[in-house]
């Protein structure tokens, strides 16, 4: 794991700012303070001087609120995490005797039964992976950050993103500002989850998927994706529109699938080539593939159409350039005309092409093929 010697040094321009409690009119700068109240609950230090956040380099698990009780001396002021911080099962009732810690490589929340992520500092920053899965109670993600450290790491840096089965979860908090995933980016079986948005997010490497599937959101927006390896957009009951996906190259495959309201799958308008299998399935509000524009030439997977209710067209799939190296299967689509799907076996270079369960099936299809 890399070192975080010059990790506050190399932040993104963000720093966590906490306030200052004042006891007896002196700032308490050497022992966590009690609220104004008398309540015994920590305020936040000041912890804006870099050069006061004392570093600990270890993985540390809190599977009780015991385990609270034997933290490492320095997180008795403003301190950061060089490891793994691992908060698991449903003895954790809180977070506060985590003091202010203000960083953190890595975080993995699981099977608790937090409501609320109550850090100390209002901002907590995680530069690697994050993983929050089975969290029963849990409603929003905030205080996690997020961002982006750019200087030297070791190869087992990896940040990834896993935010699955969370019935309550509402938000996603500060971890809309995470700008790249070198592995799997996965936001799943959140219902009450209402919206994704990734302004800053720009590319999706490594070997994983970029998934969203079983959420509750209307609106998923990815403006700034540029490179994914796949995307998996799944089984979203009440998702409406994909905003952006100007994604520009896509190694992998994608699949849309199972999302009833979907109307937009996005404006793809820089996309050549889709690296692996082309899904729509099951998309019932979804009337075109618009967001396949003209610049897209090349399918080298396989191509699925099925099942969408009012799918009217084809659109780019019946000029592709380049072809589709793999099979096509058009099916059970009952707006879309049979002649749609003949054209693009009759104009593309394709694998095998089954033509079946589409609107009429009349056989004098007139076409026209660049």
């Amino acid at each position: 794991m890399k070192s975080l010697t010059t990790l506050l040094l190399a932040l993104t321009g963000v720093t966590t700012i906490g306030c200052v409690a004042t006891v007896g009119g002196n700032e308490c700068s050497s022992e966590r303070c009690a609220d104004d109240d008398g309540s015994g609950s920590a305020t936040a230090r000041d912890c804006s001087d870099e050069s006061k956040v004392k570093t600990v380099k270890k993985n540390l698990t809190i599977d009780s609120d015991s385990d609270l009780d034997s933290l490492p001396t320095e997180a008795n002021g403003c301190w950061a995490l060089d490891g793994i911080l691992r908060i698991e099962s449903d003895k954790v009732t809180s977070l506060e005797k985590l003091g202010d810690l203000v960083n953190v490589n890595d975080i993995e929340i699981v099977d608790t039964k937090l409501a609320a992520l109550d850090f100390v500092q209002e901002q907590v920053e995680v530069f690697g992976h994050v993983r929050v899965q089975g969290n029963a109670k849990l409603t929003s993600l905030s205080p996690l950050r997020a961002s982006r450290y750019t200087g030297t790491v070791s190869e087992d840096f990896v940040p990834f993103y896993v935010i699955d089965n969370n019935a309550e979860l509402t938000t996603i908090g500060g971890l809309k500002y995470l700008t790249e995933s070198t592995d799997q980016l996965t936001f799943s079986n959140n219902p009450k989850l209402t919206s994704i948005e990734l302004p800053e997010l720009t590319k999706v490497t490594g070997t994983g998927t970029f998934q969203v599937t079983g959420n509750g959101i209307t609106t998923l927006t990815v403006s700034s994706l540029a490179t994914v390896t796949s995307i998996d957009i799944s089984q979203n009951p009440q998702l409406t529109n994909v905003s952006g996906l100007r994604v520009t190259l896509i190694t992998g495959g994608i699949q849309f699938k199972g999302n009833p309201r979907l109307t937009s799958i996005g404006s793809m308008g820089s996309l050549t080539h889709i690296g692996g299998n082309l899904v729509v399935d099951d998309n019932d509000a979804l009337s075109d593939l618009g967001g396949l524009t003209s610049s897209m030439q090349k399918v080298v997977g396989s191509v699925t159409v099925t099942g969408n209710q009012t799918l009217a067209n084809l659109g780019q799939l019946t000029r592709l350039s380049q072809g589709i190296i793999g099979t096509v299967s058009v099916t059970n689509n009952p707006v879309l005309g049979y002649c749609a799907a003949w054209e693009l076996d009759r104009c593309v270079v394709s694998g095998a092409v089954t033509n079946t369960g589409n609107g009429n099936t009349q056989t004098n299809c007139p076409h026209w093929c660049p």
